[in-house]
């Protein structure tokens, strides 16, 4: 198996922990509400790039850089 790139960690309020889950390319997190499909994505097959959807129609994909920008409110 190629080398470990990525380590995830998913945390709830229930107490529940998961902790070093591998990924050598890409990791995603999808969380299911009544109204949407929330999913973020880390790709870091090359650069690191950020891929967050809610349902099939609103879609963001940038760097770290643009990512940290966008929460910052600064992205164009």
């Amino acid at each position: 198996m190629d080398e470990k790139r990525i380590s995830c960690e998913l945390h709830t309020d229930y107490d529940i922990e998961v902790n070093n889950l591998p990924a050598h390319a890409w990791a995603e997190a999808v969380f299911s509400t009544p109204e949407d499909e929330i999913v973020v994505e880390v790709n870091a097959a090359d650069d690191p790039i950020i891929s967050v959807s809610v349902g099939p129609h609103v879609t963001w994909k940038g760097s770290v850089t643009d990512f940290k920008l966008l929460l910052r409110g600064l992205a164009q």
